[in-house]
């Protein structure tokens, strides 16, 4: 544990002097975690995170790329609701930690055209990603769907807990809840070795690598899950995407209507 802290002490000091906030930020929230009652490592920690925030400048939805005109009305919008570019490093990793080789635009995957230009992050209770959004409410969908498919995948993730859930409202006044289960629906977004098998619902429809999983020799990857709609002939409103606050941080990267 003292390597460790010294190790992340080090690496955090010389972040800081280069202005690297994330790299910062990753490390000092390491050190949090080994030393939880360090009052002035917190306060160096969250003075690291405003930093990085305030070099964004730009929140993710002005970054992403544009939706193309022609994108069909199945493939559901979630331009407001991005929390990160595909080319963002995400969870504060010292090396590129993001979907740059993730096809973006209209891309068919595990059979299914998605809409990809961004990511949906919601939070976990982790101290890393507890600053994410809890939930996102309101993704106008305005249509009828005989099934909805969910591109997605989460950081980190205890087998058979729920970490996420959507909540169908439909123009009836009516509501479903989908809930999203670590290991059935979907998994850590970095492969990991020795892993269980999947369940039956969490079917692999994307495969890359970046710079952080190729370090542990490992690849990144996105679950399609599929959700039979038990009333295809009533119009769907809109969606919520909520999060459980496990230890699971749950991410959303498309959705798109079946008709």
């Amino acid at each position: 544990m003292d390597e460790a802290f010294a190790w992340h002490a080090v690496q955090a000091s010389v972040a800081e002097a280069n202005q690297q906030w994330f790299a910062a930020t990753f490390h000092l929230d390491r050190l949090c975690v080994i030393r939880p009652g360090d009052a002035e490592m917190r306060q160096r920690r969250d003075k690291s995170h405003a930093r990085k925030l305030k070099a964004g400048v730009l929140s993710a939805t002005l970054r992403v790329p544009t939706r193309a005109p022609t994108t069909p009305a199945r493939l559901i919008d979630l331009t407001p609701h991005y929390t990160f570019t595909l080319t963002e490093t995400m969870h504060e990793t010292p090396l590129d930690n993001s979907f740059s080789p993730l096809p973006a635009g209209v891309t068919n995957l595990g059979g299914v055209d998605f809409d990809v230009r961004g990511v949906v992050h919601l939070a976990g209770r982790e101290s890393a990603l507890h600053r994410l959004p809890e939930s996102v409410r309101d993704i106008p969908v305005g249509l009828k769907a005989t099934r909805l498919h969910f591109l997605h995948a989460s950081s980190l993730g205890v087998e058979d807990a729920q970490i996420a859930s959507f909540v169908v409202h439909y123009t009836n006044a009516l509501h479903a809840d989908i809930p999203i289960v670590f290991g059935r629906d979907v998994r850590d977004w970095h492969s990991r070795a020795n892993e269980p098998a999947s369940g039956a619902n969490a079917t692999i429809a994307w495969r890359g690598t970046n710079a952080w999983s190729r370090q542990s020799r490992q690849h990144i990857r996105l679950f399609k899950t599929t959700w039979t709609n038990p009333l295809p002939g009533v119009e769907i409103l809109s969606l919520d995407y909520l999060s459980k606050l496990t230890e699971s941080a749950p991410f959303l990267i498309a959705i798109t209507a079946e008709e």
